[in-house]
């Protein structure tokens, strides 16, 4: 296993607790208030659009970390 997919911050962060150092994804957009916790937990994060791109690069910046982040975009039929 190369990574690991999460639907929520609270998933990743008991993966993280258990010791769990693989790539993590937060397969579903981040919300304002999860962006911390979720870069804190080292998650890799779904953007789809400007807003959320600039939400996670403005909560990266004030936590003084780089972040990875996976480009969703849709190319027909919500794929």
């Amino acid at each position: 296993i190369d990574w690991l997919g999460v639907a929520t911050v609270d998933e990743a962060q008991t993966l993280r607790s258990a010791g769990i150092t693989l790539p993590i994804l937060k397969f579903s957009p981040t919300l304002p208030e999860e962006l911390h916790p979720a870069i804190e937990a080292n998650l890799t994060l779904s953007v789809d659009d400007h807003e959320t791109i600039a939400q996670a690069e403005r909560a990266a910046a004030e936590a003084g970390k780089d972040i990875a982040v996976h480009l969703k975009v849709d190319t027909g039929m919500r794929r």
